[in-house]
């Protein structure tokens, strides 16, 4: 007997660790026996594990120790003790079949098209059962096909409907994948309980119609359809049935805006490309084509990898998922940042420091000048430490900069020089991080936070110089603070002094802005570049760009470092991951490759590493974006690569939203790039386009953000500033006028402006918060509906990065974890749930580990949540948490997001309520298969489809609940023509462009 209970002890363990670790093996299973035997209590377990460096998730640690003492003691679960009576049973007995609503693990062995076949390997006789698609589904009336929810091999919880004894009838639906419990059940034992039961669900008629035939072929049983009510047809979880809730915009126009409206029909938008028919034009858009294709395959590839992921030994390292790096491997060397040369010796060799004399006395002569000079010169720098030697002023100075990457990084650099620590004489403020104290005298901020500053301090009277950094990068904010600048300068009383600084600008047109101010050009000490050009346009231009680098890299001398620029994260990615498997090969008979992204999401130690000196025999390549063209300098340098395209953010009035676009740069962004390879020696600059394309088919200079970008964060300050005419404000380059008047309906529904279009209470305090308008109003608006507590750690998660983690080798597991998390209300709440489930782990990194959680994120989060606590305590908006009433925290969502409303359109997807603009439910959502009627979404992504990302599931009648000026209730007309629509657009084939191609009418008879 005792040598079955260790057999069957034995069996258990390794059971549980190939489940959760993947691990199949034995021995493993022995050696953490033995360890629990030896142990004492679980902390001694533990710890006896992690002297051995080995490390389990806490789950399993405490599963396996309690299983083996309680072996010891012979009080063995039913788990242990069914396998012993199997193996002491000498005649093999029958055992007794799986029992109806009991859930058992089992294995996909067959996917058909009405559903997959599972055989459940760890019950006795392992029998087979069949799963139909419907009981796969969140939602059985929805359109997933089996083969996206599972494949064959995938190891799934099923529950028993049906004990049949040759095939049992199974389902998947309401199981949760990492616990084998039942949904409720774990949101039972979290404390999260969903109070609000969903309303009734009509069936169409088509899909009635459909249903019928299923069940009158056999294909389905009207016992698999438990919640079909025959007599009404109905999905009923109530006994009442709500009467149909539909919305329609609300066309009102604002008293205020009834002028405008007129002139805003005959407004056309800018244009963003210079030749849409052009070489360049074409090439990005195959790009945004071949990129939409790799993350397709990304995504399908992923939903593959249960069978495919590469098992992972009990002793190996865990990939951290607080590193973002794509590689596993790293040059061996010491590295020391900023290079060899200390910082003195550095400044003192900058050219800047032969103009000090020149800029003392267009200082002390003129309130504003413009100093134009090259990259590297130390305008950035140099100048705010001459203004401090010289006393220029008693007040603070501020040097505005356009990303928060180079604010930070900048003031480090000089608090460095002027060997004080960062926060003392030089500190940092950009948004929801400031390191500054009272000695702050040098002070680098975002032109967001400097334009934030100029909400409480409209004269700006703590300042007495500011210095308008990077302004030829013509951001939004800085557009608007040239505007605000010049106001200040008008003023007699004001004795503020501006420096608009920059690599290279218009000279003419911004020293006439400022008044015909002076210019001051500071040459840089650049030496010859080459220039190359491809001799015909490159479609792939990504591919094209990692061929050039290897050839560089094989045929050019060293020392001499390579700078690649890319359109963004997912390119730069990919590239470096082509790179760095090309560099294994080449190596040995080339040398050391090393490859190094650049990007603002990237954890500020792997962005140090850019500024590191090379090893010798070594060469580096770093894949940046147009960040590197002028905010940050990069020593040792000498080829650039220029593809010729940048990502940019436009407006699309169609759709009234902000949408990331590859687009050509411009001749002077181009020159920016090739002046990168001149700065220490000789270089090259190989352009992967046409001589002819850069003459004919890019700009001049870039469009001014102002005039492609979403205009409602900019209005609500100008507007809280006291500058209500925003058609008139003197902006350098105004921007569309129907972007304004967007910008002003979307305010005015938000209840930030009132019917003459002057500040509200409400306004005024939205515009107190570092958030987009619809998030400033549901974090305000959430206090008021006592729920404040759970919007606030929704709105720091959703500024921060993303918080889930994948990687490539753990994809399965990865997912398993997310699944457990998802909440049946949508992401937002899913996101609420891991916070709250981090929190209770103590802030755990190594819960972040075992739930491939960014731990870097949710820390981010923290400190997000502790920044605008204190601005809601300044306003003494209550902060209460709603327990488990649910429906507040998604009314407060809708309070703010009610523009992104989306309406479940038949088996299309979904229409935007605002346009009726087809999208989709984004795969890795929590609500993907649920397919609600209505959801709310946060923003849009386009890859292989317009996808809708972090979207949680709202009542219709809520939006006109809570933004009664933007929507009212459809009219029984109104739904009576959306209904009829509804039943004719499903006979539009999905192969046909246009969707009345498929009406008779519309078709050409071709006579043969």
């Amino acid at each position: 007997m005792e040598k079955f209970r260790e057999l069957a002890l034995s069996s258990y363990v390794y059971q549980q660790v190939k489940n959760i670790l993947h691990v199949e093996k034995r021995n493993v299973s022995d050696f953490l026996i033995d360890i629990a035997k030896k142990s004492a209590t679980l902390e001694n377990f533990i710890s006896n594990l992690q002297t051995r460096k080995v490390t389990i998730p806490i789950d399993l640690s405490k599963n396996i120790f309690t299983i083996v003492q309680r072996h010891n003691s012979q009080q063995l679960p039913e788990e242990i003790k069914q396998p012993i009576i199997m193996m002491m049973n000498p005649i093999n007995l029958p055992v007794e079949q799986p029992k109806v609503g009991e859930i058992y693990r089992g294995r996909v062995t067959s996917v058909t098209a009405h559903g997959v076949f599972i055989k459940l390997d760890e019950y006795p006789g392992k029998p087979t059962g069949f799963c139909h698609v419907t009981e796969m589904r969140a939602d059985p009336l929805s359109d997933v096909k089996a083969s996206e929810i599972l494949n064959v091999g995938e190891k799934i919880f099923v529950k028993v409907l049906d004990p049949i004894a040759d095939k049992l009838t199974l389902s998947i639906r309401g199981i949760d994948q990492v616990s084998g419990k039942s949904v409720e059940e774990v949101s039972a034992a979290s404390g999260w309980v969903h109070e609000n039961v969903p309303r009734p669900k009509r069936v169409k008629s088509p899909d009635r119609f459909e249903l019928d035939q299923l069940i009158s072929s056999g294909a389905l049983k009207p016992s698999d359809l438990r919640e079909l009510n025959g007599e009404y047809g109905f999905f009923s979880h109530a006994s009442e049935i709500e009467e149909d809730f539909e919305v329609a915009l609300n066309t009102t126009v604002p008293p205020f805006l009834a002028n405008l409206k007129r002139e805003k029909k005959i407004i056309q938008p800018t244009q963003v490309l210079h030749n849409p028919e052009g070489s360049l034009a074409r090439a990005a858009r195959e790009a945004a084509r071949i990129s939409k294709e790799r993350q397709e395959q990304r995504r399908l590839q992923s939903q593959n990898t249960y069978t495919s992921a590469s098992t992972v030994g009990l002793l190996d390292d865990e990939e951290a998922p607080v590193s973002r790096v794509k590689f596993s491997e790293l040059p061996a060397w010491k590295q020391q940042t900023f290079g060899s040369f200390g910082p003195k010796k550095k400044r003192i060799d900058l050219p800047i420091n032969d103009y000090k004399d020149r800029i003392e006395e267009m200082v002390r002569k003129n309130r504003v000048f413009i100093l134009v000079g090259e990259t590297g010169c130390g305008k950035t720098t140099q100048i705010p430490q001459f203004l401090y030697r010289w006393g220029i002023t008693k007040k603070k100075i501020a040097v505005t900069q356009p990303r928060r990457v180079a604010a930070i990084s900048v003031a480090k650099r000089v608090a460095q020089e002027m060997g004080t620590p960062i926060g003392g004489i030089v500190g940092y403020c950009v948004r929801f991080e400031e390191c500054m104290s009272e000695a702050t005298r040098i002070q680098y901020v975002t032109d967001g936070m400097l334009l934030k500053e100029c909400l409480t301090d409209r004269m700006l009277n703590d300042f007495g110089v500011v210095m308008l950094d990077e302004a030829h990068e013509r951001t939004i904010h800085t557009d608007v603070l040239f505007g605000l600048m010049k106001a200040i300068l008008r003023n007699e009383e004001s004795d503020l002094k501006v420096i608009v600084t920059s690599a290279t600008l218009q000279q003419e047109k911004f020293s006439e802005f400022f008044y015909n101010c002076p210019v001051l050009n500071i040459p840089g000490r650049a030496f010859p570049v080459q220039t190359s050009y491809a001799t015909k346009s490159q479609m792939n231009y990504l591919d094209f760009a990692v061929q050039t680098v290897i050839s560089l890299h094989c045929t050019e001398p060293k020392p001499g470092d390579i700078l690649l620029f890319l359109t963004g994260q997912d390119d730069i990615d990919t590239a470096c991951e082509l790179l760095f498997q090309k560099n294994k090969v080449l190596e040995k008979q080339y040398g050391p490759l090393i490859v190094l992204p650049i990007y603002s999401t990237l954890p500020s130690e792997q962005q140090s590493m850019i500024f590191e000196e090379t090893p010798p025999g070594s060469r580096k390549v770093v894949a940046a974006t147009n960040i590197a063209e002028t905010s940050i300098t990069i020593d040792g340098i000498r080829y650039v690569v220029d593809p010729g395209f940048v990502k940019e953010l436009w407006y699309d009035p169609k759709i009234g939203m902000d949408t990331l676009k590859v687009v050509p740069i411009s001749r002077a962004a181009a020159d920016q790039r090739k002046g990168r390879a001149g700065r220490t020696a000789e270089g090259k600059c190989i352009r992967l386009y046409t001589e002819d394309a850069y003459n004919k088919e890019m700009k001049a200079a870039s469009v001014p953000e102002i005039q492609r970008s979403n205009m409602t964060l900019v209005a609500l300050q100008l507007i809280a500033m006291g500058i209500e005419d925003l058609i008139n404000f003197e902006f350098m380059d105004k921007p569309p006028t129907h972007t304004i008047i967007d910008a002003l309906e979307q305010l005015y529904a938000l209840e930030a402006v009132d019917d003459e279009g002057h500040l509200t209470s409400m306004g005024r305090r939205m515009a107190q918060f570092p958030l987009n308008p619809p998030l400033s109003k549901m974090l305000i608006a959430s206090s008021d509906m006592g729920c404040a507590e759970e919007i606030l750690s929704i709105v720091a998660i959703l500024s921060v990065q993303g918080i889930w983690y994948r990687p490539r080798n753990k994809q399965s597991n990865a997912d398993a974890m997310k699944a457990r998390m998802n909440r049946e209300e949508g992401d937002h709440l899913t996101l609420l749930y891991a916070y709250r489930e981090w929190l209770k782990a103590g802030r755990s990194e190594q819960w972040c580990r075992d739930n491939f959680v960014h731990y870097r994120s949710l820390k981010r989060a923290d400190d997000v949540i502790d920044q605008l606590q204190r601005l809601m305590d300044r306003f003494h908006l209550r902060i209460s948490s709603c327990g488990t009433d649910m429906q507040l925290v998604l009314k407060a969502i809708v309070s703010g997001y009610f523009a992104k409303a989306a309406r479940k359109d038949g088996q299309r997807g979904y229409l935007t309520l605002v346009d009726h603009h087809l999208v989709h439910m984004f795969p890795g959502s929590a609500l993907f298969g649920r397919e609600p009627d209505y959801v709310i979404f946060h923003e849009l992504v386009n890859t292989s489809k317009e996808f809708m990302r972090n979207t949680v599931t709202i009542e219709p009648k809520w939006l006109v609940e809570l933004a009664p000026k933007f929507y009212r209730k459809a009219s029984a007309s109104e739904i009576t023509q959306r209904k009829r629509n509804e039943r004719l657009n499903p006979l539009a084939d999905a192969r046909r462009e246009h969707e009345r191609d498929w009406r008779v009418t519309e078709q050409r008879i071709v006579r043969l």
